[in-house]
């Protein structure tokens, strides 16, 4: 029997990454949510139209659905639930229950909790590579609560407020990179490794999605030895005082590799708004572009790749040479450092 198609809900150019390449691995019929989350959105939905590869490319504008804050324990526990729907469903117009399967990368969205409201069964893909090992570490560490006790059990089986990651009962699976030192306990998870998923992929499929993604004016010369120095949001997420901290440990990691003909790339992480265009002698790579379609262009060979206490450096496969640098590596800058990394530093943990 053909199954009905399926809908995935994507908030990250990430998102739509991996929703392309199980699209086409997989040949279903799909229909997408793009989430008003993504910069230029609009942008992104006519060139996914262009390549045909989805039925249907639907906008959702998360702006214009204000949050909820009802008063008294009647409306937080039973009117919660009600109230958001019939906000989403105003800006949404999207039959839910036409889909034989429904996949979102962060229920702790808007339309994740639309899902809840709802009591729409659905499947959760991991939200970044490995996001469920440092969940506890990471800006979005508001979403993990304690998975067990009354209050949660009240919660999950009466359906009061939202439990995210998965834990709820509406979820029906949770698809991971690797299961191994996970932070979430569930019996739905299972694992399909990003590497083993991007391999499937015929190289015409590769140039496909690398197209989507990275526009044409970007060309790298074949002759030069490059470089790439990847980024991570130290002054958003709080490990540097300022900005211009996080500028200057860059520009030294930068100046570090300088020289011996070598070129140097920088790509920036999707959350890290710093601008780095004035730094000399440097190629800026766009910053919403998925590390991974680097990887799908097939004469692009860099030496070496470096990051400062990021997994990001794990997806890059087309280099010679990866330096992964310990948060230990930035007590060089002591004094640019918030407490907690100190703290963190000093106790020893520098992996």
């Amino acid at each position: 029997m053909k199954l009905k198609s399926a809908l995935y809900i994507c908030s990250t150019y990430h998102h739509v990454f991996v929703t392309l390449s199980k699209c086409l691995i997989e040949k279903q019929d799909v229909d997408v949510i793009l989430c008003d989350d993504i910069p230029k959105y609009a942008e992104l939905q006519h060139s996914l139209y262009k390549s045909k590869i989805f039925r249907h490319v639907y906008l959702f504008n998360n702006s214009r659905c204000p949050g909820y804050n009802p008063e008294g324990l009647f409306k937080r526990c039973f009117g919660r639930h009600a109230h958001h729907r019939k906000i989403i469903e105003r800006e949404l117009k999207i039959d839910f229950t036409r889909y034989d399967r429904i996949y979102i990368f962060h229920d702790g969205t808007k339309l994740g909790r639309y899902l809840m409201d709802t009591r729409t069964k659905y499947h959760l893909i991991e939200d970044g590579l490995d996001f469920y090992k440092v969940i506890d570490t990471t800006p979005s560490s508001f979403m993990l609560e304690k998975f067990s006790g009354f209050r949660f059990f009240l919660k999950k089986f009466l359906n009061i407020g939202y439990i995210f990651c998965g834990q709820n009962r509406f979820c029906q699976s949770i698809e991971v990179n690797d299961s191994k030192d996970i932070q979430i306990p569930s019996k739905k998870i299972h694992t399909l490794p990003k590497k083993i998923l991007y391999q499937t992929l015929l190289p015409s499929q590769k140039n496909m999605i690398y197209k989507i993604f990275v526009s044409s004016s970007v060309e790298f010369d074949t002759f030069e030895k490059k470089i790439l120095i990847l980024t991570i949001p130290l002054f958003i997420d709080k490990y540097v005082k300022t900005e211009e901290n996080q500028k200057e440990i860059y520009s030294k990691l930068i100046d570090e590799y300088k020289g011996n003909g070598n070129r140097i790339y920088l790509k920036p992480h999707p959350r890290d708004k710093t601008d780095y265009s004035k730094m000399e002698g440097v190629v800026v790579l766009d910053r919403f572009v998925p590390t991974e379609a680097y990887n799908f262009h097939p004469n692009l060979f860099f030496e070496k790749a470096v990051a400062i206490h990021s997994s990001s450096i794990d997806v890059i496969e087309n280099v010679c040479k990866k330096e992964k640098l310990p948060i230990g590596y930035l007590n060089r800058y002591r004094n640019y450092l918030n407490d907690w990394v100190i703290n963190i530093i000093d106790s020893g943990s520098n992996e």
